[in-house]
């Protein structure tokens, strides 16, 4: 028979008591793939929360810097939070623990920051008086790119705050009634939300009516002309012009009367035309009607002074040569002169509607209408060389209804131009040739540049462009945009590409202002 020990009979005996006393084994939880990001102020905290046998725990609550989650079926969660600061941050995750599993934490770093962003406010410039005004605001990041969902705050001068929102493309219509003559001032201001820091848009600008102008021609010997400024602010400057070239200047009177003696004109047919130019706040400059006149052509020499004209100029001539060493010549400009147009605005007659307009666009100087002239509307242009989608060639009146806020024109062989629209009158839609736009946006270059214009006869675009290079000016652009230059200035019947000469202009003037 076998022997029992002491203690194999004490753990027989103790047996069946140890297995009525339950015992608990919980198992350890743990995160897993935690991931964090912030745009702006705004943390978004991921994971997975795993057991010790890397199985996903659903419905288990998380806590993260005060805020709480619960993982879904696949044992995600995810956290929102909101920073109070710009700067670091470590977040600290934890579960506390159930009955089958143990508790568990993790931390995460980020970097938190609100992003800076720019407004832009189109058109800026001044706007017509007594006509309902309305701008396009632009909320861009560093990058250009559109802010949408943001709402701006606008006033003009003292007045109330006027919400709006932006779309899409980051863009807010700011649309107000007719304004009073006198300068005004925009205020346009983005608050600043969790993700973008605050900035803020003013700028002045004024309200203009145009002035009247009138010019007749005085009985009497010689070419003697006189008109009146009315309505005006009073005394102003008076510009008369002799086939679009200056020929006097003269002040006028309080009451707006004003006289001039253009002396001797060439013979042949002149026109006369009248430029009002002031300053005072609420008006605009004004141009009247042209006037016809015909300088008869003055009686031949006696042949006994034949002689003489001819005798001088050849002992000038010699005197230059003798005087001057000769030097390298300089290709002169060969620019047309500036065209202008006159739009004239008429009511329309029925049955279109009682705010449409009719505009008729004519030659200024023929008065007759323009060949192959495009015409559109524009609320407001964007870019002033691409059409409106709405242009169409213009062979006679075109009835606009309801009344446009900005008409776009082009004619062949010109630079487009687009101007606001008033309500009745004449005004001038000033169309350069495409040559003359070359040089003039060359010359703006310049300026910016801070260096005079360009002295045809004394040096080459080429040699001017040496400014804009020194300056920073990328020098693939200017090189490109120097050869357009003179093809215009040289060789004016090559075709003239505006739009590519202007996106090389733009990148010179990215260059200039850094």
């Amino acid at each position: 028979m076998r022997a029992w020990s002491p203690i194999a009979v004490c753990l027989c005996l103790a047996t069946p008591a140890l297995a009525q006393v339950p015992v608990a084994v919980r198992a350890r939880a743990r995160f897993d793939d935690v991931q964090v990001h912030a745009r702006g102020r705004r943390i978004t905290l991921q994971g997975v929360l795993r057991d010790d046998l890397g199985r996903p725990v659903p419905g288990a609550p998380i806590r993260a810097e005060g805020q709480r989650a619960r993982t879904d079926a696949s044992g995600r969660f995810t956290v929102n939070l909101t920073a109070d600061h710009d700067g670091p941050h470590r977040l600290g995750l934890a579960f506390q623990g159930n009955p089958l599993l143990g508790p568990a934490r993790a931390e995460a770093a980020v970097d938190v920051g609100r992003r800076a962003v720019s407004l832009a406010v189109n058109p800026v410039g001044d706007v017509p008086a007594g006509q309902p005004v309305s701008w396009t605001a632009r909320l861009t990041d560093d990058r250009g790119g559109p802010e949408p969902d943001a709402r701006l705050d606008w006033r003009l001068g003292d007045g109330p705050w006027i919400g709006a929102g932006t779309d899409g493309r980051g863009r807010a219509l700011l649309a107000h009634g007719p304004l009073a003559p006198g300068v005004h001032r925009l205020e346009v201001a983005f608050g600043g939300d969790a993700d973008r820091h605050a900035t803020r848009w003013a700028r002045g600008f004024e309200a203009t009516q145009p002035m009247g102008v009138t010019l007749t021609r005085a009985a009497g010997e010689g070419i003697r002309v006189e008109g009146r400024v009315a309505p005006g602010p009073g005394a102003v400057q008076v510009v008369i012009t002799v086939d679009g070239q200056p020929r006097a200047r003269r002040r006028s009177g309080p009451d707006g009367r004003w006289a001039a003696d253009l002396g001797t004109l060439p013979p042949g047919n002149r026109q006369i035309r009248a430029l009002a130019e002031t300053d005072a706040p609420g008006w605009a400059d004004a141009a009247s009607e042209a006037l016809q006149v015909v300088v008869p052509t003055p009686p031949p020499p006696s042949p006994a002074w034949l002689w003489l004209p001819a005798l001088l100029g050849l002992a000038a001539l010699a005197w230059v040569g003798w005087r001057r060493r000769p030097g390298p010549r300089r290709p002169q400009p060969r620019s047309a002169p500036l065209s202008p147009l006159t739009a004239t605005l008429r009511p329309c007659a029925e049955p279109a509607p009682q705010d449409g307009f009719r505009v008729s666009l004519v030659d200024a100087l023929t008065g007759q209408p323009v060949a192959g002239m495009v015409a559109g509307l524009a609320s407001p242009p964007e870019d002033l060389h691409v059409p409106p989608p709405n242009a169409r060639p213009v062979d006679g009146p075109i009835d606009l209804a309801p009344t446009p806020a900005w008409i776009w024109g082009q004619a062949p062989g010109h630079a487009p131009a687009c101007l606001p629209v008033r309500a009745a009158g004449h005004f001038a839609l000033a169309l350069l040739p495409a040559s003359a736009w070359v040089q003039h946006r060359f010359d703006r270059l310049l300026g910016a540049a801070g260096r005079p214009t360009l002295a045809f006869g004394v040096e080459t675009p080429r040699e001017a462009a040496l400014a804009l290079t020194g300056r920073g000016a990328p020098a693939g652009p200017v090189a490109e945009l120097v050869a357009g230059v003179e093809a215009a200035c040289f060789a004016p019947s090559a075709p003239i590409d505006l739009v590519h000469l202007e996106r090389l202009a733009q990148a010179i003037e990215g260059g200039l202002q850094r």
